[in-house]
């Protein structure tokens, strides 16, 4: 296997999200997915959204959505050609987000952040 020459990485984060005025939150997952994909986390590629679906779920007892996609993109100097994204808002006293991308070649990480991702708490 060769070297990629513009290695491609995994991204996990957890924040405090503040919406104001602009959408609740289980509109919240498709506004930042936009967000993402006009970021400069994907500026060195034209994404395209091949898949996307939100549900909602509950994170520690407290309602959230969750948005699931896929996206895809060509680059010559990559080997994966898409990632794998996972956007969760949770509705609390303080609304909060999770945030995964992970190539979708590498199901070890794909599997690693739903371990994560269900795995999460909520704290004061």
């Amino acid at each position: 296997m060769t070297e990629e020459e513009l290695p491609w990485q995994s991204s996990a984060e957890v924040g405090e999200l503040v919406l104001g005025t602009i959408a609740g939150p289980a509109q919240a997952p498709e506004l930042l997915l936009q967000c993402v994909l006009s970021s400069s986390f994907y500026t060195s590629v034209d994404v395209a959204v091949a898949e996307s679906s939100v549900r909602a779920v509950s994170v520690d007892g407290a309602p959230a959505y969750q948005l699931d996609a896929r996206i895809t993109f060509e680059h010559p100097r990559l080997r994966t050609t898409g990632s794998v994204l996972r956007i969760v808002v949770v509705d609390a006293d303080v609304d909060g987000y999770w945030f995964s991308a992970v190539p979708q070649e590498r199901d070890d990480l794909v599997a690693a952040v739903e371990e994560a991702g269900a795995g999460l708490r909520l704290e004061d």
